[in-house]
């Protein structure tokens, strides 16, 4: 999705692509909901330049790189109640963008940490379980 402003994402089984599973670039306000992805060569959902977004309840598994990315000025977006797992790399990154909340998720078995936060200012990550990883909250 690029450019896309005030879509529902709802209900879909997106896996074994070649890139990033579900990618929301320069797009607001859209709601990614009860979607699987999997198994994807890339990320699993990736929002880069997308603000006021909100992530609920996915389940993100088994994809090469991340499971979900917020990055590059990507702010004020909502992660809640996903389930990430058994990923390449971090299950939830969120860099270089602002007032995000990550509330609730399960991060599991990732090979880096569960929830990476990289200038990251102005959020909150709340009630998040990040057990069975390499690292927790970094």
């Amino acid at each position: 999705m690029k450019g896309t402003t005030a879509t529902l994402v709802t209900g879909n089984t997106i896996s074994l692509n070649g890139g990033p599973g579900l990618r929301v670039a320069q797009s607001d306000g859209n709601v990614l909901e009860a979607n699987v992805v999997s198994a994807s060569g890339d990320l699993g959902v990736d929002l880069e330049q997308a603000s006021g977004n909100t992530v609920l309840g996915n389940t993100v598994s088994g994809n090469s790189d991340g499971g979900i990315e917020i990055v590059a000025g990507s702010n004020g977006n909502r992660v809640e109640d996903n389930t990430v797992s058994g990923s390449g790399d971090t299950g939830i990154l969120v860099a270089e963008s602002e007032r995000n909340e990550l509330i609730g998720n399960v991060s599991h078995l990732m090979s880096d940490s569960g929830i990476s936060l990289n200038l990251a200012n102005d959020g909150v990550v709340r009630g998040n379980d990040v057990r069975f990883s390499p690292g927790g909250i970094q």
